[in-house]
């Protein structure tokens, strides 16, 4: 289409040239009609075509596969474990929350706030020290929180580090942190 337009008269107009022209601008013309034709008819049938195919109208070797249902007990069981995590952590800070109601959202927020992990090698502890979340009785509540983990006295997986969970940073009292 762009060839056709720009397509101009170089020579004076004499009949041999403007026959020459003449025919080139007929032979592009046939072109363009032809290419627009064949796009009509490509918009039609990508228009007739489904958008949507069933699995059943798939050939067998394209077909979906479903989950073994060993996997999906795996997931399941991993998914129940933690909502259970979870709703046992949201019990505990119930009795300290004013509007027990928030208890998940708080969780929430938790679990998405940053943390520094400390390790300390000589006391074999490994310190998880939560930064500082938007309300002060939220901070107050996570306090509380980490005082009940902390009674676990949990150790880190393939290591010999006991877990401490705190909430901000206190002073360092000179010491380096690593």
């Amino acid at each position: 289409m762009a060839v056709f337009g720009a397509l101009n008269m170089q020579q004076t107009i004499e009949p041999d040239h403007v026959e020459a022209f003449t025919q080139r601008k007929a032979v592009l013309k046939e072109e363009l009609d032809a290419l627009q034709a064949n796009v009509i008819s490509l918009k039609a049938t990508r228009k007739a075509t489904e958008r949507r195919i069933k699995v059943k109208d798939l050939p067998e070797e394209q077909r979906f596969t479903q989950l073994s249902t060993h996997s999906k007990h795996f997931v399941d069981a991993i998914k129940m474990l933690a909502y259970r995590a979870e709703t046992a952590m949201a019990n505990f800070l119930r009795e300290s929350m004013t509007r027990a109601d928030e208890t998940r959202t708080l969780l929430r927020e938790l679990y998405t706030t940053e943390a520094d992990l400390l390790p300390d090698l000589k006391n074999k502890t490994l310190t998880v020290r939560l930064h500082h979340l938007a309300q002060n009785r939220s901070d107050q509540s996570i306090a509380l929180l980490c005082e009940e983990l902390n009674q676990t006295k949990t150790v880190f997986p393939r290591t010999e580090l006991q877990m401490i969970f705190e909430i901000g940073k206190p002073e360092n009292n000179g010491k380096e942190e690593i």
